[in-house]
């Protein structure tokens, strides 16, 4: 048995544990007993969506909104609404990605309709650099950090500037935690408990301009489920950007990921953050090859 223990041996709901202004005051602070369509859940959520602007560096012309279902709903709210009028390329090197490929060609069928190429290897590494050289006309999906693997990218540098295609980015296991290339990065999806340690439920969609042209200017055949619409009679639905919700969420959920983000601006910004990953990272990977028993997976 261990003689040491950890001083917080919880976990959020997977698979870190909480931030350190968690505590009591979330019970006061959230809008609890609220519609979620009130003009102050309405604005709560704005907050929400410019802190993370802010904490991110994410560029002015962005745009941001929540969806149902995590990490999962907001990437599914990536690929029904925005992909089909252009070739696709899917990198896969873990369950998630390949989750988002199967999605592509098995429920969408998109393979029907475009080519799918696919780019894999074994769980547990990721390709060689040289193969991850998309056609910049295509569409490019991948997972930036395969959360069961641990595998992630650690640069762009592949993508084109001037590409045509969009390129769509799960990076749930990496946002906050790694540097961020917002040129190479069209759509970016996440769920609030991965780094912060905040609770699941919702997901966070953004997209660059040139995703929001794609929104705009193609409409795809296929009818697109309720909570993952973001179109309205027909057109961009920009309400969405502006705090409207397709769903009813938990506004005291909301107030946990506002106080992550707030004890992110209190320890310095976004780069502390980084350091911290860095710092454990690499706490880990002395003990590692200090032991002759273990390797990595």
């Amino acid at each position: 048995k261990p003689s040491t223990k950890p001083n917080y041996p919880f976990f959020s709901s997977r698979p870190c544990k909480k931030h350190p202004h968690f505590d009591n005051s979330l019970i006061q602070r959230a809008l609890t007993s609220r519609s979620h369509r009130s003009v102050d859940a309405v604005n709560k959520l704005k907050m929400a969506f410019n802190l993370t602007k802010k904490v991110l560096h994410l560029p002015d012309d962005y745009h941001i909104c929540m969806m149902a279902g995590s990490d999962t709903g907001a990437m599914e709210t990536a690929i029904w609404n925005l992909l089909g009028c252009k070739d696709i390329d899917c990198w896969v090197w873990g369950p998630y990605s390949n989750l988002w490929y199967t999605d592509i060609v098995d429920e969408l069928m998109l393979n029907k309709q475009v080519n799918v190429n696919k780019v894999e290897c074994q769980y547990g590494l990721v390709p060689d650099k040289t193969l991850l050289t998309h056609n910049p006309n295509n569409d490019l999906v991948f997972v930036w950090n395969e959360t069961p693997t641990g595998v992630y990218i650690p640069s762009f540098d592949m993508i084109h500037k001037d590409r045509n295609g969009l390129v769509i980015v799960d990076a749930t296991s990496s946002i906050f935690g790694l540097p961020i290339e917002w040129d190479n990065i069209d759509v970016l999806t996440y769920s609030w408990q991965k780094m912060l340690g905040g609770e699941a439920g919702n997901g966070m969609l953004i997209l660059s301009p040139r995703a929001m042209n794609r929104l705009n200017d193609y409409i795809p055949e296929r009818p697109i489920p309720s909570v993952y619409q973001l179109r309205k009679n027909g057109k961009t639905n920009y309400s969405i950007f502006e705090g409207i919700t397709n769903n009813t969420y938990s506004l005291l959920l909301l107030e946990d990921y506002i106080m992550g983000l707030e004890w992110i601006s209190d320890m310095g910004g976004i780069e502390k953050l980084q350091n911290k990953v860095k710092n454990n990272f690499q706490t880990v990977d002395n003990w590692i090859q200090e032991k002759q028993w273990i390797n990595y997976f």
